[in-house]
């Protein structure tokens, strides 16, 4: 059966009236008041509240997903990001001068600094010292990504 053009017309209306009634631009009177008889204003006061339902049902089963994967992501990630966190304090108290800060202007801080990056070079970090310095060299390179 083919549709009339008045039927596509009509059906193309009712379908923006309901998507934009979704976002709250659209009230119920409008459509009520292009109904033709009291049994069509029924009807469509049935179909958009059961449409107005079950979208926004749908919109809540949406948020709750991108919650739940939000959070599945974060918690995967959380430990990684201890290890990381753990490791860039350990970094920074080895770093740090041992001596209390007025008497800490008198001992040498270059010599600890250069005999940490050489423990890191040789001793922690031996395979990707050398897989960066056959790759770069001495020079650090650019990143990657956009500023």
């Amino acid at each position: 059966m083919i549709f009339p053009s008045s039927r596509i017309d009509l059906l193309i209306k009712v379908t923006s009236d309901l998507m934009w009634s979704l976002f709250g631009q659209r009230s119920d009177d409008v459509m009520r008041a292009e109904a033709a008889d009291d049994a069509s204003k029924y009807v469509v006061l049935t179909l958009y509240f059961a449409f107005l339902i079950l979208s926004t049902i749908m919109m809540i089963n949406i948020l709750v997903a991108l919650l739940t994967k939000t959070f599945d992501n974060a918690s995967n990630n959380a430990e990684i990001e201890w290890k990381f966190a753990r490791a860039v304090i350990e970094n920074q108290y080895r770093t740090m001068h041992g001596i209390v800060v007025p008497f800490n202007l008198i001992t040498e801080r270059e010599d600890r600094q250069k005999n940490y990056q050489s423990y890191y070079e040789e001793y922690l970090f031996p395979s990707i010292t050398q897989r960066y310095k056959s790759k770069y060299g001495t020079s650090f390179p650019l990143s990657d990504r956009g500023a």
